[in-house]
């Protein structure tokens, strides 16, 4: 190529870029003064030309503002992205008419359109909006970006919420994995994962659940579910089962706090041995060990003035007397009143429970009744409630409980379940498997498998352990079985229950006697005195039969026994009892003595007053003094005092001197003796007049 021909395009060269530098400037000279119409097209002349960077710029301006008739956001985002892409070619700063082209203006003004966008956007708000958003404003700053990003991941969360589905939720994981809600995604997908695999909530489910999803973060929670659906199972098998393959559970140690309450009843060392060998990993060993170690501690309550305190086999007190009221210890387990407030304590004295109740019941095979607040619940021996609230509550009777609630009674089992639904206006507890309710102030029974009759008596007795019942129908008693069949038609004016299945039958102030076989045992002739007990007339093989003569003046008894036959005839006796020791206690003229069962006189009748015979002595009075005899009639001890029998080998005698306990030998055990008590746990506690005590076992 020559020389004039290179000097040629070179100044072709030059003055084709002089003249785009002019129409560039051209261009921002018009944006400069408004003129957006001949802005618009000088720009649009160079897009595609050298200054493209600038020509773009200017458009983005244009579009941008809102003063000309070309305001569009979308372009104007269009334009500064491609404005933003040239630059980055090239870097070059430009200036025209004062607009200066740069990587800050430019982000700038894209910054500026952006914020635009977005007070749209977030009028219309959408995932797609906001997408569409971030796809044309690639230039617009970080944070505004990072806003739109927020916006955009929440409203993908809320819909992941509203469709509620492990599906949807993991496509949103696998979609947005840098979503700012992407933990919140990954425990909604564990909670829905949850409540898909165990929506029946049923133990199977649960059980499968936490098998196949150990990583799960609602793994404790269904756990948990399955521990109250356990709890209210009440089984050892189930208990078991979660202690040992939920060892990391929140309610593992609840559990096995109830597994023990199951297992152990009685609470006696046996038991607790036996739960240790069984489960050598319970967690709580040391309150086993101690309730083995207070096992082997006696401790007995006693009165002490107003207070009852508790001593142990040597006559110390282990506790002192503080309280108002106390029970005998049970289970390990005493129920105390201080200062009306209802509390258990241990034979530390300790509020085992640190509890405090308006009222409560001892602990019966694991479980007692207590009130708090007004409302009554069953609590087990780790002091959790497991049944209530009742408005009323018995003590456990046949395994059962009657309740109260809703105003109606029913009964429930030791685990809550009813056995008798809630329905009648009163409920007798269950004795020899029936019990009597009352609805529309009639009276009825049931059995505990729900079978019995229909309320139409107007009372009904306790079962007996013969399955019999004293009813009251239309003002007049008879009996009924289990079945309500009638034993005895209600048309007498009393039936009493006596001992060996025989009954006492009252009409017109006389009585006779029934078996509860269904037969009489004697007619309804002889004269009956109704305040005299039951086994005044009766022991269920002898019959007494009294009889007044001499108009009225002079009653006369006699024996008979169950086949009708006379044993004792009026006329021999004053008073004839039934025998005790083999002897027949008899008054003749007014003084008392004692038959063999061959009614020969082997005693005579010599003493005041008598007792039975009874461990082979018995009490009279001779005269000014108190004998023990025996058998035989000997003198085994006198007094001028008083004897009283407080317990089978034991004789309490109260002199001036001094009082004094006896045994059956008539030989004096302990003297001075200020006062005794019996207690329930089987034994006699004896104070002396130094306040000292002495502890017997009966």
């Amino acid at each position: 190529m020559g020389l004039k021909k290179i000097v040629f395009i070179l100044i072709l060269s030059a003055t084709s870029l002089i003249l785009r530098a002019s129409k560039i400037e051209g261009a921002f000279e018009a944006l400069s003064i408004y003129d957006y119409f001949k802005a618009k097209n000088a720009f649009y002349s160079q897009v595609t030309k050298s200054a493209k960077t600038a020509a773009c710029y200017g458009l983005a301006t244009i579009f941008y503002r809102s003063d000309n008739p070309f305001h569009q956001l979308d372009s104007a985002s269009k334009y500064i992205s491609l404005a933003g892409n040239y630059h980055k070619l090239k870097h070059l700063k430009e200036v025209y008419f004062g607009f200066t082209i740069d990587s800050l203006a430019i982000r700038g003004l894209a910054d500026s359109i952006a914020r635009k966008s977005l007070e749209i956007a977030q009028k219309l708000s959408s995932i797609t909006i906001y997408e569409k958003f971030l796809t044309a404003n690639t230039f617009a700053s970080q944070q505004l970006r990072q806003e739109v990003f927020y916006l955009r991941d929440e409203l993908n969360y809320k819909a992941a919420l509203s469709h509620n589905l492990s599906d949807s939720t993991q496509k949103n994981i696998l979609r947005f994995p840098e979503s700012f809600f992407i933990n919140d995604y990954f425990i909604l997908f564990d909670k829905q994962t949850f409540e898909e695999q165990t929506n029946s909530k049923t133990i199977d489910q649960y059980v499968a659940f936490i098998k196949k999803y150990p990583k799960n973060k609602f793994v404790f929670q269904a756990q948990d579910e399955l521990f109250e659906i356990y709890k209210k199972n009440y089984t050892i098998q189930e208990l078991d089962f979660f202690v040992k393959n939920f060892p990391g559970s929140h309610s593992v140690n609840e559990a096995w706090k109830l597994l023990y309450a199951i297992s152990v009843q009685s609470y006696n060392t046996s038991e607790l041995q036996n739960f240790m060998e069984r489960y050598p990993e319970f967690p709580f060993k040391a309150s086993i060990n101690k309730e083995i170690e207070l096992n082997n501690k006696l401790l007995i309550p006693v009165n002490d003035s107003d207070f009852i305190g508790f001593i142990d086999t040597s006559g110390k007190y282990a506790i002192l007397p503080e309280y108002e009221e106390a029970t005998s210890f049970k289970e390990g387990l005493a129920v105390v009143t201080k200062n009306d407030s209802t509390f258990f304590i241990n034979k530390e004295n300790t509020n085992i429970f640190n509890a405090f109740y308006t009222d409560a019941y001892p602990f019966n095979n694991g479980f007692a009744p207590v009130n708090i607040g007004g409302k009554w619940f069953l609590i087990n021996r780790q002091g959790q409630k497991t049944v209530g609230p009742f408005e009323e509550l018995s003590e456990q009777s046949e395994n059962l409980y009657v309740i109260k609630q809703a105003g109606k009674y029913g009964a429930i089992d030791v685990y809550g379940a009813f056995v008798i639904q809630a329905q009648y206006d009163k409920l007798g507890d269950f004795k020899n498997g029936m019990a009597y309710y009352v609805s529309n102030n009639l009276y009825g029974f049931i059995s505990k498998n729900g079978l019995g009759s229909k309320a139409k008596y107007q009372w009904i007795s306790d079962f007996d352990e013969y399955k019999s019942a004293i009813v009251k129908y239309n003002n007049f008693y008879g009996i009924i079985n289990k079945n309500d069949s009638l034993l005895l038609p209600p048309v007498y004016d009393l039936v009493i229950k006596a001992s060996n299945n025989t009954f006492i039958v009252v009409r017109n102030n006389k009585y006779g006697f029934f078996d509860g076989k269904g037969c009489f045992i004697s007619g309804i002739e002889y004269d009956f005195k109704k305040e005299l007990p039951p086994h005044y007339y009766t022991n269920g093989k002898l019959f007494k039969l009294l009889k007044s003569f001499a108009y009225g003046r002079v009653v006369k008894q006699a024996l008979m026994d169950a086949n009708g036959r006379i044993t004792l005839d009026y006329d021999s006796n004053q008073e004839v009892n039934f025998a005790q020791c083999g002897l027949i206690k008899v008054k003749r003229k007014g003084k008392y003595g004692f038959l063999d069962r061959k009614l020969n006189l082997v005693i005579p009748c010599k003493y005041d007053n008598a007792l039975d015979f009874e461990d082979s002595l018995s009490i009279c009075d001779l005269k000014s003094e108190s004998i023990l005899i025996n058998l035989k009639g000997d003198l085994i001890f006198k007094t001028k005092g008083d004897i009283e029998k407080i317990t089978p080998g034991y004789f309490w005698v109260k002199e001036e001197e001094g009082n004094l306990l006896l045994n059956k030998k008539g030989s004096t055990l302990y003297d001075r003796i200020e006062s005794f008590q019996l207690s329930q746990d089987g034994f006699l506690i004896l104070e002396f007049e130094n306040k000292t005590k002495k502890i017997l076992k009966l």
